[in-house]
């Protein structure tokens, strides 16, 4: 997918998720009634769809699917959403943050404006074990500071 930028009709590659098999999807930040912020290669910009009912919510739909914190977890997972600390964590977990590490999601929670998801963070996906860990259930920020989604879906199963 290309946008092009209304004020110097400079053209560039849209940031996309897979939301289905080979089904891209672009990365909305925010929505408003018809409008949603999407993201750029450099920000974000407002679009308006007529059809909002073909919008997929994140993180709702991590929701039933084969659901992994994104690489790059910091290994930090809170009590409850919008703590101010984090509960501890066997050391072991950090080991996997350069992995796609599975998960089940439990629900959202809005607090202060910023979204927060209930997870547990599972041993098991696909045939494949994390060694040297159990399950372990706890709220992560929906998004990283970085404003990519800390979770995602396999779109095309295992």
């Amino acid at each position: 997918m290309v946008v092009r930028r209304v004020e110097n009709s400079s053209e560039e590659q849209l940031p996309t998720d897979e939301s289905g098999y080979e089904i891209p999807a672009a990365i909305v930040y925010q929505r408003s009634a018809l409008w949603f912020r999407i993201a750029l290669q450099q920000g974000s910009a407002w679009i308006a769809r007529d059809d909002p009912n073909t919008f997929l919510s994140y993180p709702e739909l991590l929701n039933d699917r084969l659901s992994y914190l994104r690489k790059g977890w910091d290994g930090r997972l809170w009590d409850t959403p919008g703590a101010s600390a984090t509960k501890p964590l066997p050391p072991r977990w950090t080991s996997y943050a350069d992995d796609n590490i599975p998960l089940e999601f439990l629900g959202v929670r809005l607090v202060g404006g910023a979204r927060w998801i209930h997870v547990r963070v599972e041993t098991n996906s696909c045939g494949e074990s994390l060694d040297g860990v159990t399950p372990v259930e706890g709220w992560l920020p929906a998004y990283r500071s970085s404003g990519q989604t800390s979770a995602w879906f396999h779109s095309r199963g295992c």
